[in-house]
């Protein structure tokens, strides 16, 4: 370190700044003749992106590598979205020796009374300040900077006139903008007028829409929608999203004025603006469409809720589509490599790699939810229409990479749980007790597994569930016991669509087994008549990568949530919890939990031992494909889920048998009842 800074100032640095993991370090490099600040990642020592989240670290761990290492000279915080700060650099406004200020510095730093601190160089200050800016600003002279995103300041910890504090200064930002700044504009700062959207005026404005929806005769389950009680859905958000929807449709058919008024309601979350289709279809935008067209159909005011419900997840008529986000780090870089120049699917490879990662993992690492810990362990089924689908072309490359490691792999078949277990059995001889417990099972034929689970004893299904929890295998069987402790398995296997919807029963739909799966629909993206293999030294290198970052995790026990991680997945957990109903929510009622999963094994990839934003965004991203291949692979099963209608009836309290034969409306057959009856009997008990 060149001395730049001195590590006793550090400490001076506001505590709600270090509470963010957004610090990063940073070295000053010759460019063109000048004098250039590099942000540098503080856990692996490659240049950092004010873009990446990945790249930024904990205040700590930013404080750590700048003191051990010789040629960092200071430490830096980057602006972002995800943070709610702004911050002002004023160059060549102080004199080094004597700390005089020129007078429009001392008049800005007066007028916004924040954290305020030297820069490295003595010569300019630093302000740091809460407050919204819509882009980031600089006045040429004098020379001003105002930034908000897309910005690394360093800090010192040199604090100027006891200005030591974050303060929000939002009003006092519009005073220096419109001070100092030669042609203000309102695209410059937030004020309340640029916050209300500027839609012209409709036919009918929006508090008469909303004054008539609460007016009318379903006024009553109106205003409990509006205020957000979900009570008259069974705590469904996406059935009261769209209920409330289309009893505005009936009133304004103007899409723009529903999103308008629905955005000012209690059911607003963020999930309304997530994109839905390739197009950029938001969810937002779907539901109102949706709603629009069954308000049309309806016509009657008093029916629109009832009429509109959305009882059943929109089936999925083409392919899901694989966001970039999901293609993060070194999970990115492999895939890429993978499909260039092959008919491989994209998703399945990516699956493929992240159950193979999280074997090689092991069960030593996991992330603590309560007094359950979960591991990165996954199992994945890639579903394709027909062979064509190139489901097989996924492993390969996935195999190739990972050809110096020891890990068991199997072929399968998967028949039995007594020879899943037999696989990674206890045994205490020749120190192999730990080295047999991971077990990879690359099974190209999941038919054959859903037949075997049919057959009267078989125990593949509750085995395989117990492997996914916390792989304590110990059946009660009566001759040649064996079992297994802390085993670690993670099982890929391939199957055809119509196989898939043909030998999947309800039973391993509803009893777990089938939502401990993700997933993932597969097709033939492109065809390459003659697809060469990976090049050989592009593949080491990132066998050399993997190797370095397996070394390194080696030591970790724990994963925990980034406070910026952790403050997101909060946002989303109601939104990721919401089941869907019918057969896809009952193959997707894991969410929680596989989303944690794949975000750890997304983050020990990165060779961290932190859950940073990124790679909950990408686990999310991943999660988000596994969910859409299931409306696509199971959508056509909605409506024929017996079982899962008789569930969601029994959710609004206890029913007679007569009253359960009334709710398909006298319309089935007594010995289908009594097998659907029977069924979930045997799944949830008496």
């Amino acid at each position: 370190m060149n001395n730049i800074n001195d590590f006793d100032t550090f400490v001076n640095i506001h505590e709600d700044l270090k509470k963010h993991s957004s610090w990063v370090c940073w070295k000053s490099q010759d460019k063109n003749g000048k004098k250039e600040k590099i942000p540098i990642d503080a856990q692996s020592g490659r240049p950092a992106a004010t873009n990446d989240p990945c790249s930024w670290a904990t205040f700590l761990r930013a404080v750590e590598y700048c003191k051990r290492e010789k040629d960092i000279d200071g430490i830096g915080f980057v602006l972002s979205r995800r943070d709610p700060y702004c911050g002002i650099d004023i160059d060549n406004c102080r004199d080094p020796q004597t700390g005089a200020l020129k007078p429009y510095a001392q008049d800005i730093i007066d007028t916004l009374q924040s954290y305020t601190e030297v820069s490295p160089s003595g010569k300019g200050v630093h302000i740091i300040i809460e407050a919204k800016l819509l882009k980031n600003t600089i006045t040429p002279e004098p020379k001003i900077e105002i930034y908000s995103e897309n910005r690394f300041f360093t800090f010192t910890g040199n604090v100027l006139n006891g200005y030591d504090k974050v303060q929000k200064r939002q009003t006092e930002l519009e005073e220096i903008l419109n001070k100092y700044f030669q042609k203000p504009s309102t695209d410059d700062r937030i004020s309340p007028a640029t916050i209300e959207r500027n839609d012209p005026a409709d036919s009918v404005d929006d508090e008469s829409v909303l004054r008539r929806a609460m007016d009318a005769g379903n006024g009553d389950k109106f205003k409990r929608l509006w205020s957000g009680d979900l009570s008259g859905h069974n705590g469904d958000r996406s059935s009261g999203d769209m209920a409330l929807c289309t009893m505005l449709a009936f009133w304004t058919k103007n899409p723009d004025q529903i999103d308008r008024i629905f955005r000012k309601s209690g059911l607003m979350r963020p999930k309304w603006d997530d994109r839905q289709t390739v197009a950029g279809s938001t969810y937002g935008k779907t539901t109102i469409k949706k709603a629009i067209e069954c308000s049309q159909e309806s016509g009657a005011e008093s029916e629109q809720s009832e009429l509109c419900d959305e009882n059943n997840p929109v089936p999925l008529t083409q392919a899901p589509v694989l966001s970039e986000k999901a293609l993060h780090g070194f999970a990115g870089q492999f895939v890429k490599l993978a499909t260039k120049n092959s008919e491989a699917d994209p998703a399945a490879v990516l699956l493929t790699f992240l159950v193979r990662f999280g074997v090689e993992v092991g069960p030593r690492i996991g992330f603590m939810v309560g007094d359950t810990k979960h591991y990165a362990r996954l199992f994945a089924v890639i579903v394709g229409e027909t062979s064509k689908a190139r489901k097989g072309t996924s492993a390969a490359p996935v195999k190739r990479l990972f050809a110096f490691s020891a890990v068991r792999t199997s072929p399968g078949p998967l028949s039995s749980g007594e020879g899943l277990i037999a696989a990674v059995q206890d045994s205490y001889e020749n120190d192999q007790y730990e080295k047999n417990k991971r077990l990879f099972v690359l099974d190209q034929e999941f038919a054959s597994a859903l037949s075997c689970t049919k057959r009267e004893g078989n125990t593949l299904s509750t085995t395989m569930r117990a492997a996914w929890d916390n792989g304590n295998l110990d059946p009660l069987t009566k001759q040649s016991k064996i079992s297994a402790t802390n085993a670690h398995i993670g099982i890929v296997s391939h199957i055809t669509h119509n196989e898939l919807n043909t030998k999947l029963r309800n039973t391993e739909a509803f009893n777990g087994f089938a939502n401990r799966i993700l997933w993932t629909y597969a097709s033939r993206r492109k065809k390459v008549p003659l697809p060469p293999p990976m090049p050989d030294h592009e593949l080491e290198a990132l066998q050399n990568t993997l190797k370095s970052t397996l070394e390194k995790v080696a030591v970790f026990d724990t994963i925990e949530f980034s406070p910026e991680a952790e403050k997101l997945w909060v946002e989303i957990y109601d939104d990721l919890s919401e089941s869907l109903p019918g057969f896809v929510g009952s193959v997707t009622s894991r969410s929680e939990a596989q989303v944690l999963r794949i975000a750890m094994i997304y983050s020990l990839l990165d060779g961290s031992n932190l859950i940073e934003v990124c790679h909950l965004e990408a686990a999310l991203a991943v999660w988000k494909y596994c969910e859409d291949s299931a409306r696509l692979i199971f959508g056509d099963r909605e409506n024929n889920s017996i079982p899962q209608r008789i569930v969601d009836f029994l959710k609004t309290g206890p029913k007679t048998r007569t009253g359960i034969h009334n709710l398909f409306n006298k319309h089935i057959k007594a010995r289908d009842l009594d097998a659907s009856l029977n069924e979930l009997v045997s799944i949830h008990g008496n």
